[in-house]
């Protein structure tokens, strides 16, 4: 069952996400928070995304720390690995999808995030990290393929108040059945609980794209896939 996610559209560690963020940590394993930053997509920028991190959990009395995975040595690296332990919350952030997913793929850093969120961690993914924790996501030439697959039978279109009309549609047709499309608006998360049922949080709406319609969910609405 998909369960324990916060699917963000983007704009992480900024006032406007800020309601996700304290609905995400809210639902998170009750005690001391512990808030794990994986900066991997954000590559050179790595360093600067985890400082604007860690600042930004400050605002809650949260404790938030970075791993810097930058590349497969690191992902295979157990000491990296092991600074994942005890986390609440393992946050990945935006950048270059298709790097993330290759760099993370079957790593010892992975295997660690998967151990963490069977013991009751949230895994929180914006834009790009949204986007490989889905079942399938978007590469640079509009292609479809596969990605981890913890949100079972969804892609993720992260920013999506800056699609073009009817874009969400076509996309979808790429896409072919049995996956939903969900467009996550920018500052807006969609988080999962232990029962499977996706809320909507922040300030803007998610849009579901499957066959014969569409839907739209505000800040406070639920739906279930």
């Amino acid at each position: 069952m998909t369960t324990l996610l916060a699917l963000l559209g983007g704009d992480e560690f900024h006032l406007g996400t800020a309601l996700v963020d304290k609905s995400l940590l809210a639902r998170s394993p009750v005690g001391k928070k512990r808030v794990v930053i994986l900066p991997t997509a954000a590559k050179e920028k790595a360093e600067a995304a985890c400082a604007t991190g860690v600042k930004h959990f400050r605002m809650f009395n949260v404790q938030a720390e970075p791993v810097m995975v930058v590349d497969r040595a690191s992902a295979n690296d157990k000491k990296v690995a092991a600074q994942v332990q005890g986390a609440s919350v393992i946050y990945l952030i935006d950048g270059d999808p298709a790097y993330l997913y290759a760099t993370l793929q079957g790593s010892l850093v992975w295997q660690a995030v998967m151990e963490a969120h069977g013991e009751g961690a949230w895994i929180a993914g914006s834009n790009a990290g949204a986007m490989v924790l889905a079942q399938r996501m978007r590469d640079k030439r509009g292609k479809w393929g596969e990605a981890f697959g913890l949100a079972d039978g969804v892609a993720v279109l992260p920013g999506h108040e800056k699609l073009a009309e009817g874009q969400g549609e076509k996309m979808l047709r790429g896409l072919g059945y049995g996956t939903v499309l969900v467009g996550i608006d920018s500052g807006t998360g969609c988080l999962t609980d232990e029962e499977g049922v996706w809320e909507v949080v922040g300030a803007g709406s998610a849009t579901l794209y499957f066959p014969g319609g569409m839907a739209i969910y505000s800040s406070g609405e639920t739906f279930v896939l």
